[in-house]
């Protein structure tokens, strides 16, 4: 799926080395086009506070888009050492 600049996004797997797991959304802040690869796109994540968090490029395939019918969920945050 593309992805517009601004869009939320959904990660479709776990970032251990960011403490950032599957299922936690992000903003669309780059795309970055592959003419004969998966596609890729820089993500910044917020906490509940809205300061960012991290920054992280993603390719296409590790993510998904917000669904109907779900929830955001409240979480602590770890990063691995």
């Amino acid at each position: 799926m593309k992805f517009d600049l601004f869009q939320r996004a959904v990660l479709g797997k776990d970032f251990p080395q960011h403490g950032l797991k599957k299922g936690d959304m992000g903003i669309v802040v780059e795309h970055i086009a592959h003419a004969d690869q998966n596609d890729g796109y820089i993500l910044e994540f917020f906490d509940a506070q809205g300061n960012t968090i991290d920054v992280l490029p993603v390719l296409e395939s590790d993510l998904d888009a917000p669904r109907p019918n779900t929830i955001l969920t409240y979480r602590e945050m770890t990063r691995a050492a």
